[in-house]
């Protein structure tokens, strides 16, 4: 996972150690574990021509799901036990975002292509990839509740604008074209 750093300006002092950052290894019995979402969404169809979903789980599985919302607040306990809410400005945080996003590109930046997912079921990169989704997943979450922005509305929100903008019957078969906005 990539370090932090903290803002110059935002130090205590300049000889303070900057806090490492909060998605440090984590501890069993550090905070209680999130609950389960109750209100799955409805299943998703498989997209033409995807490989068998062998292994995978239902995307509404309601023990498999972890709500956004609790994922925060216990982000938040982790960071507040710790003196590093100071450091989570909008900048650092996206910051740490791009730099676990690199991490996990990293992992797929040579291999085939056409081989990756096949790669991927296997370990060690199973684990390390998953590792590096987590910090991904950690990071985005925490920039939502640094900018206050629910996640979950936005990501429903986009997939609705997402499924007028694409309907099926126009675009199956095909890549999306980035439409012109205003």
């Amino acid at each position: 996972m990539a370090f932090t750093p903290a803002p110059q300006s935002r130090r205590p002092s300049p000889s303070a150690p900057v806090p490492a950052p909060f998605l440090t290894a984590h501890r069993p019995n550090d905070v209680p574990a999130p609950a389960p979402l109750l209100t799955p969404h409805p299943p998703m169809t498989p997209r033409p021509g995807a490989p068998p979903a062998a292994g995978r789980r239902s995307a509404c599985d309601p023990a498999r799901v972890t709500d956004i919302e609790l994922l925060s607040d216990r982000m938040r306990r982790f960071a507040d036990a710790r003196d590093w809410g100071r450091f989570h400005d909008p900048k650092s945080v996206l910051l740490a975002l791009v730099g676990e996003v690199g991490e996990l590109a990293e992992l797929f930046q040579w291999l085939p292509a056409e081989q990756a997912r096949d790669l991927a079921r296997d370990q060690p990169l199973r684990t390390r990839a998953g590792e590096e989704m987590a910090d991904v997943l950690l990071y985005l979450v925490l920039l939502a509740d640094v900018l206050n922005i629910d996640l979950g509305a936005a990501a429903l929100a986009k997939m609705d604008d997402s499924e007028h903008r694409f309907p099926p019957d126009q675009v199956t078969g095909r890549a999306p074209v980035r439409d012109q906005r205003p």
